[in-house]
């Protein structure tokens, strides 16, 4: 049975696919769609309405902290979970104002 469904959001294409594969080795997890910018993230949880979204951090077109408020903004109860590299601490602060869950 498929508890969570989710929507993995990432531009780069080996991230994105090692992602899914890590998300998908545990049944409990439903993948139900993929995007890979800012402002398709936004729209893709507005059609798919999934449970959790992971989130790249930079990205093109819109970033990762302007699409979760966005996401955050119309769906309160969607957990956004984010996903970087940086190491900068503002970052962080910045995606926990933005409404990001972890």
């Amino acid at each position: 049975m498929n508890d969570a469904t989710i929507l993995v959001v990432d531009d780069h294409e080996v991230v994105h696919n090692g992602i899914r594969d890590i998300l998908r080795s545990q049944k409990m997890f439903n993948i139900i769609g993929d995007a890979y910018n800012g402002e398709e993230a936004v729209e893709k949880a507005s059609l798919l309405r999934p449970a959790v979204i992971f989130m790249d951090i930079s990205m093109p077109v819109m970033n990762g902290i302007e699409a979760s408020r966005a996401i955050k903004t119309r769906f309160p109860d969607t957990k956004v979970i984010a996903l970087s590299q940086h190491e900068d601490k503002e970052y962080v602060k910045q995606f926990l104002k933005s409404g990001g869950d972890g």
